[in-house]
């Protein structure tokens, strides 16, 4: 159904039929012209024909050889899409491949931070799997993010105050060390 709104836009409305829970399910949005809100209930109207319990049921890995490559494969450049490849080869994988898309939770994505080895791959791994549920909710198979909340990554790894050495800042420190030196060549190349 297509209303136009007090400020000259239109408003679609489409009932996408239950949930396995009996729960009515309805897309609604607001776009400015009336070509879009056509071309939006009509897509929306095809999502609601299909099958929706298999459009439910989708699992992890399928949806991302069938649907979230692809799509990058076409916007990314190489080496962006060839490290997101990487990314979901070693750690999502693994994790959830197993998994529908729809049971994959909280504790999950927590699970799959606590793994990672640094506060970096972590963030990492959180940011592709928050893409990959991104477009599972505009396609229709979840209906929220889990990778979007508040995790706790690993602690950043501290260096000790060493991790550099030592300093040398006077003529002095730099005599003392030269004359430390036992090796005759090394001694004539810092001299």
């Amino acid at each position: 159904m297509i209303e136009k709104t007090s400020t000259g836009k239109y408003r679609v409305r489409v009932d996408m039929g239950r949930d396995l829970h009996g729960k009515r399910l309805r897309n609604t949005k607001t776009v400015p012209t009336m070509r879009e809100a056509r071309a939006l209930e009509h897509m929306w109207a095809e999502m609601a024909r299909t099958d929706a319990v298999i459009r439910d049921h989708m699992r992890f890995d399928d949806f991302v050889s069938q649907y979230y490559l692809p799509d990058k494969e076409k916007h990314l450049r190489y080496n962006t899409v060839r490290r997101y490849k990487l990314e979901i080869r070693k750690r999502l994988l693994p994790a959830f491949s197993h998994k529908y898309l729809e049971d994959i939770k909280r504790r999950d994505v927590q699970a799959l931070l606590d793994s990672c080895d640094t506060r970096y791959m972590a963030k990492v791994a959180r940011d592709v799997l928050r893409q990959i549920l991104n477009m599972a909710i505009q396609y229709g198979y979840v209906r929220q993010n889990v990778a979007a909340f508040t995790y706790d990554l690993p602690e950043r790894s501290i260096k000790p105050e060493d991790h550099n050495g030592t300093w040398l800042t006077s003529f002095e420190q730099h005599d003392e060390f030269i004359a430390k030196i036992d090796n005759q060549l090394f001694k004539t190349v810092a001299v």
